[in-house]
């Protein structure tokens, strides 16, 4: 995703659903420590 200089965006949805979580995670603010996903066990 690429934002302009002076653009704005916004993420909408109801609480805990993870926005401010997928922000950090695009800006790098945030660096996973393990996989977000986990395969369940066969």
């Amino acid at each position: 995703m690429n934002i302009g200089e002076g653009e704005f965006i916004g993420f909408l949805g109801p609480n805990r659903a993870g926005k401010t979580t997928t922000i950090r995670f695009s800006s790098r603010v945030t660096i996973p420590l393990q996989p977000l996903f986990k395969r369940p066990d066969d």
